[in-house]
């Protein structure tokens, strides 16, 4: 759901058929990007990595807001667990990630 979550959510699939656990995380994703739907349209775009190719090892994506600075990053065919992503808006300032709040 990562992959909508920023922009205009969308579902594909069978969801009638989703059970248990994977019908939980749904519905906890539907209910999240209704929280922050609101701040979506006032964003700017931006890519930290750049613009994502298919070869590429990790994809980010975020949008710059006021006081928040929502962001996705996606996680390819890297060998590494980690990577460093360069936002110049954020240098020299606390930054307090959080991960699924807004």
């Amino acid at each position: 759901m990562v992959n909508s979550m920023l922009v205009r959510i969308h579902q594909s699939g069978h969801l009638a058929e989703i059970t248990g656990e994977r019908y939980e995380l749904v519905k906890e994703g539907i209910a999240y990007y209704k929280k922050i739907r609101e701040h979506i349209a006032k964003g700017k775009p931006f890519w930290p990595l750049g613009l994502p190719n298919f070869e590429d090892s990790w994809f980010s994506y975020g949008l710059k807001l006021p006081q928040k600075l929502p962001l996705a990053v996606w996680r390819m065919e890297s060998e590494g667990d980690k990577v460093i992503l360069p936002i110049p808006d954020l240098k020299e300032r606390d930054v307090n990630p959080s991960f699924g709040s807004f």
